[in-house]
């Protein structure tokens, strides 16, 4: 109901009964733009509202009904009343036909006027079974017409048609099909409109009949009304009460014309008017006998009396005195001040002054007995509420129990559905992880007899140019497994850690990191057979052994493979301890092994420092390759990048100024490199960004401060908030 107040709404007008006159609405949209699309929901069980004769129209209802045609509006703006113009049906029943939960008063119910409301239709559409009159052809973004609905449409003879006050809309019928319609929601005709324009025209039409010349005539007399005209006598733009004080007025004098020729009155008053004071009392003569009177009225015996004393010419000087009765006139001055509600509280504070009387009255057997009557009700109800209370309680403690052991039991059933549930999910987690082992087994087999079928293809090949002469190598890469980070992460450090190197997990990280972003980058230890040591257990846990080739100076690498070039197959990685020039394809990494006396063949590549090896501990698990990772899975370290912020850009900025004052002129491409491996470690690495860019300032700005030997004394300002930077420089002799 509150989707048709406060607003115009646009509906369809059905007379579902014709026998019987019956009519109803369908809302269709509103003025605001609301559409009903689910009207069964909002007016149960059709979707449309029963509608009441009002009370003012109850003859020009059907008439106004089917005046207004097929649509209508429902205007609740104006009116002031629109919570009460919607309301239950009652006479809902629909065993007897009426399926129309609500209804609503016909006075609400409006209808158009002349070209408002348009059906429009496309240029290809039939239009004949438009609900309105007139139709609007649409042309693409044009409207164009209007055509009467029974006429055929001339193309080149139509005009287009727009107005700012139109609205168009496209809603759902009775049937559930798309109308639209192009209408004026302010071009309506109220119920009061039409009632005054019927008005004025019917009595126009009754003046001109009976005078040519359009003047009022008087009617003339002995003229008989036919049965059946309507008189108007009420206002019909007037409610009852407002009628009824309009003609609450006194009639005039010269209303009455059988009183016109008529004498004037006289005063009925007499002369001298008799004071009552009571009931005069008589002497009555010595001896009399009390005779039986007949009961007559008081006020027939007063005049009596009186006329008597007249007529005897009784002096005024009698011995009769008027005698009053005090109960009567406290009963009657008690009623008087009782009617009137604003003495209430002064009369009962008057009697509350007089303590002697208000006790007597609170000591009599009427006000006792009134008291005990009232006490002994209120009593009753008092034990009747205390015995439902007692009932409410009895039950509440019942509710209670049950709700306890209905809780229980919900809980009890929920957690054998959940252990159950559970017990499935951990049935079906082992069953994948032994499909999961399987597919890995097999694509192992796939990848192996790939690499193998590949050699062997290639050695039958003589024209490929592939000569081995003891120092050329050819390697081909496998299809590989996609692993989680983390489980990379530690999988590297537990075998680094069994091989003695000290490894936490930042620095494997890290090792990964730069493997990710880089296919070219350098390892240092203080000699190279540590370094390759390093390399290869890295290579080793990561299961990439098999596709590793550690190329002399003369010899030549052949990468060859049948596998397509995507990310489900592992890198291959060729290792340098010289100078030799690498070799460029798709997931090949290069890593050079640097000793302290060749750290300038660096450059501008990142070189990372092998960590601490502890020579006095015992190597473990040297026969344990872990399967070969994909290049999917090195890519994973590199996929999620943090931006730097405000702070981290400044810190890079404050860094560039420093190492600029101090003539160490670093190139542009490393300073975006250290940048994007801050971005890419910061989230991954535990000590977050200050120790992503120490690993970075490590990795690119130290080894070419070791070889200009950089003076010592100006660290603590450069780098001091760089620990691993500060201990590698500190350790340094130069």
């Amino acid at each position: 109901m509150k989707k048709l107040d406060g607003t115009i709404t646009l509906s369809i007008l059905d007379e579902d009964n014709n026998q019987r006159v019956i009519f109803r609405i369908i809302p269709l949209c509103t003025k605001d733009g609301m559409i009903f699309k689910n009207r069964t929901a909002s007016y149960p069980d059709f979707g449309s509202l029963r509608i009441i004769p009002d009370k003012r129209e109850q003859s020009s209802f059907k008439e106004r009904m089917r005046e207004i045609g097929n649509l209508c509006c429902v205007q609740l703006i104006s009116d002031g009343k629109e919570l009460t113009k919607i309301r239950q049906n009652r006479n809902y029943d629909p065993n007897q036909g009426e399926c129309n939960q609500y209804a609503i008063y016909s006075d609400v119910i409006c209808g158009f006027k002349e070209e408002a409301v348009f059906e429009v239709f496309q240029e290809d559409q039939e239009y004949s079974h438009a609900l309105t009159q007139a139709v609007l052809i649409q042309r693409g973004k044009v409207l164009l017409g209007p055509v009467k609905k029974d006429e055929k449409a001339n193309a080149d003879t139509l005009k287009p048609f727009g107005n700012e006050e139109y609205l168009m809309h496209t809603v759902e019928d009775m049937e559930g099909k798309e109308r639209t319609y192009y209408w004026n929601p302010d071009a309506i005709v109220t119920w009061r409109q039409r009632k005054k324009v019927l008005k004025s025209t019917g009595t126009q039409t009754m003046e001109t009949e009976n005078k040519p010349d359009g003047k009022q005539s008087e009617p003339e007399p002995g003229v008989k009304i036919p049965i059946g005209t309507k008189l108007e006598i009420l206002n019909e733009d007037m409610t009852n009460e407002e009628q009824i004080t309009e003609l609450n007025l006194p009639v005039s004098d010269s209303a009455n014309r059988l009183e016109q020729n008529a004498p004037p009155k006289t005063s009925q008053e007499p002369k001298e008017a008799p004071e009552f004071h009571g009931t005069p009392i008589a002497e009555a003569p010595k001896g009399s006998r009390n005779t039986q009177q007949k009961s007559v009225a008081v006020h027939s015996v007063v005049e009596k009396q009186i006329t008597e004393k007249h007529s005897n010419g009784a002096s005024d000087k009698a011995d009769r005195r008027p005698v009053e009765n005090p109960i009567e006139n406290l009963r009657t001055s008690l009623q008087d001040v009782w009617s009137i509600p604003a003495l209430h509280q002064e009369f009962i504070r008057l009697l509350g002054e007089n303590k002697e009387m208000a006790k007597a009255i609170y000591e009599s057997q009427f006000v006792e007995g009134q008291t005990k009557s009232a006490y002994s009700a209120v009593k009753a109800e008092l034990d009747e509420i205390e015995g439902e209370r007692i009932s409410l309680l009895v039950e509440l403690d019942k509710v209670k129990e049950n709700y306890q052991q209905i809780k229980e039991k919900m809980y009890s059933e929920l957690t054998k559905q959940k252990q159950g549930e559970i017990e499935k999910l951990e049935k079906r987690l082992e069953e994948l992880n032994e499909e999961r082992t399987a597919v890995e087994e097999t694509l192992a087999e796939i990848g192996e007899k790939i690499q193998s079928g590949t050699m062997e293809l290639l050695g039958a090949k003589q024209s490929m140019g592939i000569r081995s002469n003891g120092s050329d190598l050819t390697i081909s890469p496998v299809i590989g497994i996609h692993a989680d980070t983390k489980n990379i992460v530690e999988t590297v450090r537990s075998t680094m850690n069994d091989m003695g190197f000290m490894c936490k997990q930042d620095c494997v990280t890290e090792f990964m990191v730069f493997l990710s972003l880089h296919d070219d980058l350098c390892v240092l230890a203080e000699t190279l057979p540590e370094a390759e040591l390093y390399i290869r257990n890295v290579l080793r846990a990561l299961g990439l052994l098999n596709v590793a080739a550690w190329p002399s100076v003369f010899g030549t690498l052949h990468i060859v493979s049948l596998l397509p070039e995507n990310d489900q197959r592992t890198p291959t990685v060729e290792v340098i301890k010289n100078n030799r020039t690498p070799i460029k394809a798709y997931g090949h990494k290069t890593i050079r092994l640097l000793d302290k006396s060749n750290m300038q063949a660096a450059g501008i590549l990142p070189v990372i420092r092998v960590p601490q090896l502890n020579k006095d501990r015992g190597q473990e698990n040297l026969n344990e390759t872990g399967k070969p990772i994909s290049l999917q899975t090195i890519h994973a370290f590199s996929d999620d990048a943090e931006l730097l912020y405000k702070d981290g850009e400044e810190w890079f900025s404050k860094l560039e100024k420093k190492l600029s004052a101090q003539n160490l002129d670093i190139e542009d491409e490393v300073y975006q490199a250290m940048r994007m491996f801050a971005r890419v470690a910061t989230p991954q690495l535990i000590g977050g960004f200050m120790e992503a860019v120490d690993a970075a300032v490590l990795a690119w700005i130290v080894p070419q401060m070791i070889v200009k030997k950089y003076p010592k004394d100006n660290l603590e300002e450069l780098i001091g908030d760089l620990p691993k930077c500060m201990k590698v420089m500190c350790e340094e002799n130069y």
